[in-house]
């Protein structure tokens, strides 16, 4: 009896000592992982350009050891290294862009290269950007970004800067969050910023961590990625255009500024002021030509009226520019959106900020209803742009108002 308790009690410090030993002994042993189980770089070099391609599998996941100013500061389009003239326009933003912390310096990992990522960006609100970022979300397996940068505008005391724009565009692109873009995933959730295929809302409940997981995995589950913005500018594309490893499509939309502001005006928007934002609009069209020279596959200029004259033609052009196709026709998601959204049965939007419209009527409606004090005010502090449009000034309600004067 007495020996079969000691081997009872043997056996049961064995049971305790023998595993604890284990344990311990594996905690100091440098286990290599054979090559069989272990996770290839998902990278892969094209030997001819030097191009990096970062698979789907990687997306937000797959940091980049280069700078955000890394590309442009190794290139000038001067043979004797000096900067040239489009250099020198940003000069006054490389510092800001330089001063990034980690957080925001390091460049996300690449989106699918198989996949679309475009750029809505235009001077001001009501120059259509509502309708084009719509019509271009019309694409499957599309998430659409509405505005990504109201946050920074309305709730920040930075407001809008080339940092955070780039910051979070770049995010975006890479579905690669981090904890401090809680607040502003809250944000979108409230105001039903980011949509699935233009119009219906996703991710719009829960707490900032939440809605972050939720757009990460949403993102990562779509195949393009459109973002439309009014806050940025021309002048700050350079960093994203002049990486190597981007796919970006920049669409570039400007408007008639008297049509703009007349609309501005009557739904007293913040970009209201004529004085204080055409000098923001000349800028970007200054920079448009040079821009679609330094960056020919990438960025592309629209002007409104001409699309509200021939919506189809113009919208092809589009899809052949982002495509990357010259051959390409209209695909039918996008003929759909235009037949019902450019109908002439549409006099008028049905909502507010509604995108159905009669487009046609669209091109000269202002000269009808902008009153002479706002048109003597525009064209006094826009006069530049209205030039470059290739529009008539007319200095008086009562030529404009005259339809036998041609707009161009």
């Amino acid at each position: 009896m007495i020996k079969r308790k000691k081997i009872i009690i043997e056996t049961a410090v064995l049971a305790i000592v023998i595993p604890f030993g284990l344990l311990v002994g594996v905690k100091h042993i440098d286990f290599t992982p054979l090559s069989i189980y272990q996770v290839a770089d998902t990278r892969s070099i094209q030997e001819s350009t030097g191009k990096i391609e970062i698979s789907p599998e990687s997306r937000g996941n797959t940091p980049s050891s280069r700078g955000i100013l890394a590309n442009f500061s190794e290139k000038t389009d001067d043979p004797t290294g000096k900067p040239t003239a489009f250099g020198g326009e940003l000069d006054q933003f490389r510092g800001e862009i330089r001063s990034l912390g980690p957080e925001e310096g390091n460049k996300p990992a690449s989106t699918d290269a198989k996949g679309l990522k475009i750029l809505l960006l235009s001077s001001v609100g009501r120059s259509g950007s509502s309708m084009f970022g719509e019509l271009l979300a019309q694409m499957p397996n599309t998430l659409y970004f509405f505005e990504p940068l109201m946050f920074y505008q309305k709730y920040t005391s930075e407001g809008v800067t080339p940092t955070t724009s780039l910051s979070i565009v770049r995010k975006i692109y890479s579905c690669a969050w981090s904890p401090v873009d809680a607040k502003w995933a809250s944000f979108n959730g409230g105001r039903n910023l980011a949509r699935q295929n233009g119009r219906r809302p996703v991710c719009r409940f829960g707490n900032g961590t939440r809605m972050l997981n939720c757009l990460k995995n949403t993102c990562l589950e779509n195949t393009n990625i459109v973002v439309k913005v009014i806050r940025m500018r021309v002048a700050w594309l350079s960093n994203l255009l002049g990486d190597g490893e981007s796919s970006v499509r920049v669409v570039h939309l400007v408007r008639d500024p008297r049509g703009s502001f007349l609309s501005l005006k009557r739904q007293d928007m913040r970009q209201k002021n004529p004085r204080e934002w055409c000098p923001a609009i000349l800028q970007d069209l200054k920079l448009v030509n040079l821009t679609k020279h330094r960056f020919p596959d990438s960025f592309t200029s629209i002007k409104y009226e001409d699309f509200c004259r021939d919506p189809e033609t113009v919208a092809t052009n589009l899809w052949k520019f982002i495509s990357g196709d010259s051959r390409a026709a209209l695909p039918q998601s996008w003929l759909n959106y235009l037949k019902v959204h450019t109908d002439p049965a549409h006099s008028r939007p049905r909502k507010r900020f509604g995108t159905l419209r009669n487009t046609r009527k669209q091109t000269q409606a202002w000269r009808r209803e902008i009153s002479d004090t706002l048109l003597r005010s525009v064209e006094t502090a826009c006069g530049e742009v209205i030039d470059i449009l290739g529009h008539r000034r007319f200095g008086s309600v009562r030529e404009a108002r005259n339809f036998s004067i041609p707009l161009m």
